[in-house]
């Protein structure tokens, strides 16, 4: 009795101050149940077994009953080391092995992950996205039922793809707050690394590069070689939105256009005497070169831009990079999926860390934005009510403001069609008009108000860029 007295006095004691010193330091009810139960154990539990083997046999024990579960527990662990590293399971691996080889089966965009969401930085041709509505700076943030901000956010490619003519539905906050939801059909889209063209009329060529995923260097080269054998001497590249990629690729693109023996980057592991310099092992093409960035260039993307830039061989136009000067290892595991870690930081070959801060742009051009004055909207004449099967030439205007308003998919044509009249259809919806698909005066007169404030976005910073080449 004495003994079972001593016990309980020490417990009621251990207890009173593990809530005394959690109430100090307002411990979450997690932290509390995890230590108390911890500490209960190392007193009285009859066991030498050290807190490693009690976490290690847990896991072990949460894999043989739920798999996902673990997944779970991995990918907290994952998260503990920074924002970047993570754990994917089979599926998500898949997906992200998928979405470096330049082919996948979704809706059609690209996007990084910004403050917890998903968000969309580009569309591509072909994918429902776009099609759909979806706009660049939309944040998705629910793919069939399933919250994928937050944690899930880095992984939430996973619940967007999948099999090939499924539907996915998704959830998506708007730049004004509102919530829409879409419902898309995957497609396989390929996604274009790399795109380019000769200038009208000028000595410049174009280069868009997209990502840089693991063959992005062989396409960039083939249009160099091309702008070379035609006597092409100057160069916009163009960075911006290009969340970045496969970091070798970025590298050996960046090589493309240096001088042999020139450092591309450097970069330290765990241990801080452990750098290591990449340096250019051959000589590149020779271009006047002019970038341009933006917020959300990113990762890859500003190896690249930091090695032509500091090396003074490009200037860029724009606005500051994103600012992410880590690399990820990619480590499969036993269990199936991998471990995402940070396990490098790279240093601009002038030696700056630019991890959070980003690359300056050498000269800050924002792009503009417009609204069309009153004598510049569509005119129309206001004489007919249209329907199924009329041709006119204020159709064609009609289905130019739903177009440009992205409720018509389909290029204007002059003829009020099946998708013209859905298109009227959904906008008489949207603006509390009767929603019968016939665009009277008064739905023409709203589609004239709304086209009026639309925002239009003049390309400010390729024009700035032209210009510093000529």
């Amino acid at each position: 009795m004495k003994r079972f007295l001593a016990l309980l006095i020490a417990f009621t004691t251990l207890m009173g101050l593990c809530t005394f010193v959690y109430a100090e330091e307002s411990y979450s009810v997690e932290e509390r149940s995890y230590d108390t139960v911890m500490q209960l154990i190392k007193l009285f539990a009859i066991s030498e077994k050290s807190d490693a083997q009690i976490l290690e046999e847990a896991l072990l024990n949460m894999a043989e009953e739920n798999s996902e579960s673990l997944y779970k527990v991995l990918d907290a662990i994952a998260k503990t080391v920074d924002e970047y590293s993570c754990y994917y399971s089979p599926e998500e691996y898949e997906a992200f092995r998928k979405s470096l080889s330049g082919t996948v089966c979704g809706i059609g965009v690209t996007a990084i992950v910004e403050d917890g969401a998903f968000t969309v930085v580009t569309l591509l041709e072909g994918g429902s996205a776009k099609e759909g509505g979806i706009e660049p700076g939309d944040k998705i943030i629910e793919a069939n039922g399933v919250d994928i901000t937050g944690d899930k956010a880095d992984n939430a490619s996973s619940y967007i793809t999948g099999e090939q003519g499924t539907m996915v539905t998704i959830k998506v906050k708007k730049a004004n707050g509102e919530i829409k939801e879409y419902t898309l059909e995957r497609r396989i889209v390929i996604v274009p690394s790399v795109a380019g063209e000769i200038l009208e009329d000028e000595n410049i060529a174009y280069i868009l590069i997209n990502s840089f995923t693991e063959n992005t260097h062989v396409e960039i080269e083939k249009l160099l070689k091309e702008y070379k054998e035609k006597g092409i001497e100057k160069l916009i590249v163009d960075l911006r939105y290009n969340g970045g990629g496969v970091m070798d690729s970025g590298i050996a693109s960046a090589e493309l256009f240096m001088e042999k023996d020139k450092v591309i980057i450097s970069t330290k592991g765990k241990s801080s005497e452990e750098t290591q310099y990449y340096k250019s092992e051959k000589d590149g093409y020779k271009f006047k070169t002019v970038l341009l960035t933006n917020e959300y260039t990113a990762s890859a993307a500003e190896i690249f831009a930091c090695a032509l830039i500091d090396n003074g061989y490009a200037e860029s136009v724009g606005n500051t990079t994103y600012g992410k000067a880590c690399a990820q290892g990619l480590y499969p595991i036993g269990i199936g999926g991998a471990l995402r870690l940070t396990v490098l930081n790279y240093y601009t070959p002038k030696g700056n860390f630019i991890n959070k801060t980003g690359i300056p742009a050498t000269y800050h051009v924002e792009n503009k934005t417009y609204k069309l004055a009153e004598d510049e909207l569509p005119k129309l004449s206001f004489t007919h009510k249209f329907n199924s099967g009329d041709v006119h030439e204020d159709v064609e205007k009609i289905e130019e403001m739903l177009y440009t308003l992205k409720y018509l998919k389909e290029s204007p044509d002059k003829t009020y069609g099946e998708a013209t009249k859905k298109a009227v259809t959904d906008y008489q919806a949207a603006v509390g008009l009767f929603p019968y698909g016939v665009c009277d005066m008064t739905t023409q007169s709203y589609l004239i108000n709304s086209y009026s404030e639309v925002e239009f976005t003049e390309d400010t910073q390729f024009e700035y860029a032209k210009q510093i080449l000529k």
